[in-house]
């Protein structure tokens, strides 16, 4: 998706493709759940550590692009973001569907952190 659209917008659009996997895919976020726990359990050394590196890239995905530029700190927007995604673990408590909310938030909160 930034690929495509390699600005702010495009990473809005990222920002809503990984909510919806999160969604999809809770074991993704609930570390704490059995299915995470039987999945890293299963997992050989060489695997967790390709998933620690992906962790790793997926952070750069929205920080290490040569034309964006932060308006806030990168640990700030790297914060914000993960605390906006991690909305999907209390989708139950929201009077108004949880995606459009979550499209909402990431459409607006775009321009709050980068140029």
């Amino acid at each position: 998706m930034i690929e495509k659209r390699s600005d702010k917008y495009g990473v809005a659009e990222a920002l809503k493709f990984v909510y919806r996997e999160y969604d999809r895919n809770n074991f993704l976020y609930s570390s704490d759940s059995k299915d995470f726990t039987v999945l890293m359990n299963k997992l050989s050394e060489e695997q967790i550590q390709k998933i620690e590196a992906s962790n790793y890239r997926s952070r750069q995905l929205f920080l290490g692009r040569p034309n964006l530029k932060l308006k806030v700190d990168a640990e700030l927007a790297v914060s914000v973001i993960y605390s906006l995604i991690m909305n999907v673990k209390n989708k139950e408590v929201l009077l108004h569907n949880h995606t459009e909310t979550f499209d909402f938030m990431a459409d607006h909160l775009i321009d709050s952190l980068y140029q």
